[in-house]
C-alpha cells in the first residue's frame, strides 16, 4: 500500500512540472500562485531547509513537551514552530554563507 501511495506522489507532482512547462506562458492562477515570489524564495532555500528541518522539529517537540499541554496542541505548536525556525535559519544560511559563496562563484 505505501508504493502505492508513493506512486501517486510521483505522479502528482510529475503532472504539476509537466503542466507548468507546457502552461509555461499562461496567466491561469494556479501558474501564478507556482510563480510568486514565496514558493520562489522556498525553492531558493530549500536544501538547507531540508537539512536542518528534522533537528529543528525534534528539538522543537522536545521544548514544547515543558509546556505540558494536551497532546494535540503541543503537536500542532511543536510542528508550527519548527516550520517557522526552520524557514529562519534556512533564509539566514542563504544570505550570509549561500549567496556569498555563489557570489564568489564568478
Amino acid at each position: 500500500m505505501k508504493i502505492l501511495y508513493l506512486s501517486m506522489v510521483d505522479i502528482s507532482f510529475a503532472l504539476i512540472v509537466f503542466g507548468v512547462i507546457r502552461y509555461r506562458g499562461g496567466n491561469a492562477l494556479w501558474l501564478r500562485v507556482l510563480r510568486s515570489g514565496a514558493l520562489r524564495w522556498v525553492g531558493k532555500i530549500s536544501y538547507t531547509l531540508y537539512l536542518v528541518n528534522y533537528s529543528v522539529l525534534k528539538l522543537t517537540q522536545d521544548a514544547v513537551t515543558h509546556l505540558h499541554l494536551p497532546r494535540r496542541p503541543s503537536a500542532v505548536l511543536g510542528t508550527l514552530g519548527a516550520f517557522v525556525i526552520s524557514l529562519m535559519i534556512s533564509g539566514l544560511s542563504w544570505r550570509f554563507i549561500e549567496a556569498r559563496a555563489l557570489s564568489l562563484k564568478g
